[in-house]
């Protein structure tokens, strides 16, 4: 039997608000579905990172992203440098 493949592996999931309630849940949902996440927060550092060490935890890659999304100078560049390789986008050649 070929194992299944998880429907978002190689995919990554930026979560906005993900360090506290729904966003969190969602966070960790995503993990389970396969995705590596992105922490998204702007108050709330400590619980953004408890998230991300609950997703490391589970086998899967998460890092936390300071930024207030509703900010046009601190909208996520997610060509920006500090991605890590995990999180780059991927293209097809």
């Amino acid at each position: 039997m070929v194992p299944l493949t998880p429907p978002l592996a190689g995919k990554v999931a930026l979560v906005t608000g993900g360090s506290r309630g729904i966003g969190r849940a969602a966070a960790v949902a995503l993990v389970r579905v396969g995705a590596s996440v992105a922490v998204n927060y702007k108050t709330h550092a400590a619980d953004a990172e408890a998230v991300c060490d609950e997703i490391r935890g589970m086998g899967g890659q998460a890092i936390t992203v300071l930024a207030d999304v509703s900010i046009t100078g601190q909208t996520i560049n997610v060509n920006g440098g500090w991605w890590p390789r995990w999180a780059w986008p991927r293209t097809s050649s």
